[in-house]
Formats: structure tokens, C-alpha cells, sequence
């Protein structure tokens, strides 16, 4: 009798229903600019490594997932970064999702172009014309150069010139990319060529190019006019206490131009008509300058220039 009772209650345990543990998931996978089903999407669960991919409809489906919550990567080509979303699965149902995936942004080719930096070179540029105005310069561009940040003289009646506290002799003159020997008279009493000629001077406080050498901290590059537009043919004279100078300069037809300046002291001669056995000293200087277009970049320059002191 209990053997057939236990047999009897076996039959209607293993008859009862079982009910599951685990359920599905199932979604649909949208491309968010159209709104319509995306084909051919990956889709990845993490926890359970198992991969599908999206049919002509844009559906998946994975089935008898444990009860928790899983993880949901969804890829797709159009689309550069994946997607993921986090699902709860319970036991017995199936839990129904929608992904929608933007398509990536795809750039054109950009190409940015800039102009180049020019080297750094501590360069001032002044005009002989702004010089030549300065009051107290007595119409000597380069004493006027006294009157700019980082140049000055040890003294009113020396005019050699301290550049950013450099001493004179570190100083290097070019007249027309020529070096020049010695700038001033007498040390510093006028300098050695004449202003009105003086087109424009370029002060390189260091980082100057290899064409003016390697042997000076600062370089004065004195450029005279090499061109007159206005007048055909000019003149100008100066007669003072100490000395007195001349300019002549012109265009030859339309390509062509010239200058001849002279300088020259005459405490000397005004001396000697008074008494015979004085010698006072005297100075003088001259600049010549001839220049003419062969053709747009080739010119053709003659350049002269002296001084003395007697």
C-alpha cells in the first residue's frame, strides 16, 4: 500500500508544470534620421557573449536569458561609436526594446592654410625724412636716432652711438650694404654722409641675417634714395658756422636716377686769412650714387662715397 502510494505521488509531481527561470529579449534597432528598421546591426549582451544580427526588419531576439539584467551593444557602419543600453530580464516574459542609431558624421577633407611666421629679429625702420625733423638733431639723421628707446650717446658733444648698452666699437655701419669704416667726424661731431640722401635705416638689435657677418651685437643698415618721382632735377645747399654741404640729385628719362652730395668744413680757410701760422683741421665727405632699371628685378647701381679728417 505505501509503495503504491509513493509511486502514485512521484506521477503527480513530475506531472505538475515547471515554471521557468529565465526569459527573452527582443527589440528593434531603428536608424534615427529615417526612423525606419535598421538591417544588418550587431547587436552583442556582454554578460552572456552572445551575438545576433538585426534581419531585414531591423529585429533581434535572444531567448532563455537568466533572470537579471544584462548589458544590450548594439554597432552598425553608419555609425562610429556603439550603442548600449542596460535591460532587466524576468522569468517568463519577454522584455521588448527599441534602439535608434544616428548616423555618423562623416567630414569632408579640410585643408587649413596659413601664411608663415617671419623670423624674430629685433628690427626697428625708420625714414630719413622722419629723422631729419626731429628738433636738436641739427638735420643729422643719425643723431636723431638718439631720440628712440635703447639708443643714446655718452655725451653732448660725442656723438658715437650706445645701442641697448652696447659699446660703439660693437656697433657695425653699412652705407648701402658697404660697410663704413668710421659713421661720424671727429668722433662724433657730424656724421660722415649727408642726410638728405638717406632713404631709410634699419636697426638690428640682434638675430640679423648672415649677410652682415657674425662679428657685432647691433647693425645700423643706412639705405640711400635710390629713386625721385616728383621732380626731374633738385638741388638743395646749407651754409652754417662750422661747415657747409650741397645735394644735386635727378631722374634719368623714366628708369634712371642719381645723386652727388659734398661736405666740407672751413674753420680752416677763414683761419688762415687771419693768421698764417694756424692749422686747424677740417673735414669733408661726398656720396655718389647712380642707379638704373635693366629690367623689373635687375638694376644696375655705381656707388661712391669718402670722407676725411684733417
Amino acid at each position: 500500500m505505501k509503495l503504491q502510494l509513493i509511486a502514485g505521488l512521484f506521477v503527480f509531481l513530475i506531472s505538475l508544470p515547471v515554471y521557468a527561470q529565465s526569459g527573452d529579449v527582443q527589440g528593434t534597432v531603428y536608424q534615427r534620421s529615417t526612423e525606419k528598421p535598421l538591417a544588418g546591426a550587431g547587436v552583442y549582451i556582454t554578460e552572456t557573449k552572445q551575438t545576433q544580427k538585426t534581419d531585414e526588419n531591423g529585429i533581434f531576439r535572444f531567448t532563455e536569458l537568466p533572470k537579471g539584467r544584462y548589458t544590450v551593444v548594439v554597432t552598425h557602419p553608419l555609425e562610429s561609436i556603439p550603442t548600449k543600453i542596460s535591460v532587466s530580464i524576468n522569468s517568463g516574459d519577454t522584455t521588448e526594446i527599441k534602439i535608434y542609431l544616428g548616423e555618423a558624421v562623416r567630414l569632408e577633407t579640410i585643408v587649413v592654410e596659413g601664411k608663415r611666421l617671419p623670423p624674430t629679429v629685433s628690427r626697428k625702420e625708420i625714414r630719413g625724412s622722419e629723422l631729419l625733423r626731429i628738433p636738436g638733431t641739427a638735420n643729422d639723421a643719425l643723431k636723431g636716432l638718439t631720440t628712440l628707446p635703447g639708443i643714446g650717446i655718452p655725451n653732448d658733444y660725442f656723438g658715437i652711438l650706445y645701442i641697448r648698452g652696447s659699446g660703439p666699437g660693437d656697433t657695425l655701419y653699412y652705407f648701402d650694404r658697404t660697410p663704413l669704416g668710421y659713421p661720424f667726424h671727429y668722433g662724433g661731431l657730424v656724421s660722415t654722409m649727408s642726410s638728405n640722401i638717406i632713404d631709410d635705416i634699419h636697426i638690428y638689435a640682434g638675430g640679423y641675417g648672415a649677410e652682415f657677418g657674425l662679428d657685432s651685437q647691433t647693425v645700423l643698415d643706412i639705405l640711400s634714395r635710390d629713386r625721385i618721382k616728383e621732380r626731374k632735377l633738385s638741388g638743395k645747399f646749407n651754409l652754417n658756422a662750422l661747415y657747409s654741404e650741397g645735394v644735386l640729385e635727378g631722374s634719368i628719362g623714366d628708369k634712371g636716377y642719381f645723386h652727388v652730395a659734398g661736405r666740407r668744413s672751413y674753420l680752416d680757410l677763414i683761419a688762415g686769412f687771419f693768421v698764417d701760422d694756424w692749422v686747424l683741421p677740417y673735414f669733408s665727405d661726398y656720396q655718389l650714387k647712380f642707379t638704373y632699371e635693366l629690367a623689373e628685378k635687375h638694376h644696375l647701381t655705381l656707388n661712391a662715397f669718402g670722407a676725411n679728417d684733417h
